[in-house]
């Protein structure tokens, strides 16, 4: 089954916010984890889930939920984490990439770092280039392949979205010098 629309997951996001309110958080995760993760559903669909989620799990809760999403080691599991931190990037930027890059690192596959990178690492490239271009020269020099792929997929989501023009020219100077 492919899950494509909205109104296919809604009725089961209204259970997730039953469980939310009962502070059930691993009936949330378990209900997230059958009946949307273990099914092929679109992208769009996923960060959708997520958006609808964090509207109402409270914020000293949103970490551990995602922290247990990860270790379900789904492939669309990087979705949610990469989406739910998103969310978070405007107060929590730094707490943000840090956990991405612990659960890309977890992942440790291609998908979940692409998965991630995009919606956390790119995203604040793109909303926040003067606070993200400085930090990444570090990555690019650590022995980890995915966190030198972490920008690479960064930059390409920025760079497509509209990064702008100073910032894309700093970006390949940093990647060329880097290479």
């Amino acid at each position: 089954m492919t899950i494509t629309k909205k109104s296919t997951v809604d009725p089961i996001i209204e259970s997730m916010y039953i469980c939310i309110e009962e502070k059930d958080y691993y009936g949330c995760i378990a209900l997230l984890h059958k009946k949307i993760l273990t099914k092929k559903t679109k992208f769009p669909i996923l960060e959708y889930v997520t958006h609808e989620l964090f509207r109402r799990i409270p914020e000293p809760c949103q970490i551990p939920f995602c922290d247990k999403v990860t270790q379900l080691n789904e492939m669309s599991s990087s979705v949610v984490t990469g989406t739910a931190l998103q969310i978070r990037l405007d107060k929590h930027i730094e707490e943000s990439i840090t956990k991405s890059i612990e659960y890309i690192r977890h992942g440790n596959q291609w998908y979940h770092c692409d998965h991630i990178s995009e919606r956390v690492l790119g995203f604040a490239l793109l909303n926040y280039p003067k606070v993200i271009l400085p930090v990444l020269p570090s990555f690019l020099k650590e022995n980890d392949k995915w966190m030198v792929r972490m920008v690479g997929v960064a930059g390409h989501y920025a760079v497509k979205k509209g990064l702008e023009k100073v910032y894309v020219e700093e970006l390949f100077t940093l990647l060329i010098d880097n290479a």
